[in-house]
């Protein structure tokens, strides 16, 4: 082999090699642009939702207090327009939520930590209704319902997976 051979064959595997980590470069770019977009994605369907949440919250805080709606409470939207209208807006927007962090759009991770907690309460609170619609359509409010399952789920793995402690007094 000559010079010029042996030449051309180490500046081959060199750019190979080069080659090879700038893909690697380049793919690990991508993916944690593609998660940075999608937490700014997250954070910004948050802020703009928050506010219709908060209004809907308080005007059920307001109309039924803190807990589970109950028969009256279900009574009472079904025949006021109003009420109807502000819980089925409330559960609309955490259906989209859901939806988007189901399918991927949005982080799960950050929306737990965000508003995981928040999010369960609703869900406990506005139950007895999403049952209720759930008995005319079966898929109503089937995503924000999966997503809470999974919150808890998750909960609940943290919960065992803490170390029991013992007091040695």
């Amino acid at each position: 082999m000559s010079l010029y051979e042996v030449l051309t064959i180490v500046v081959g595997t060199v750019s190979i090699a080069i080659l090879i980590v700038q893909v690697r470069v380049a793919a690990r770019t991508l993916k944690l642009d593609h998660e940075r977009r999608k937490n700014e994605a997250t954070i910004n369907f948050m802020l703009q939702v928050r506010s219709l949440w908060h209004q809907g919250r308080r005007f059920i805080d307001e109309k039924w207090g803190k807990a589970e709606l109950s028969e009256s409470a279900l009574t009472e939207i079904d025949n006021n327009f109003e009420a109807h209208e502000i819980v089925r807006t409330l559960l609309g927007h955490l259906e989209l939520l859901s939806v988007g962090v189901n399918s991927g759009v949005y982080d799960k991770n950050l929306l737990r930590r965000m508003s995981g907690a928040h999010l369960t309460r609703m869900y406990r609170r506005l139950k007895p209704y999403i049952k209720k619609m759930q008995e005319k359509q079966t898929s109503a409010y089937v995503e924000f319902e999966r997503l809470i399952q999974e919150f808890q789920s998750l909960k609940e793995s943290e919960r065992l997976a803490q170390p029991i402690r013992i007091d040695s007094t």
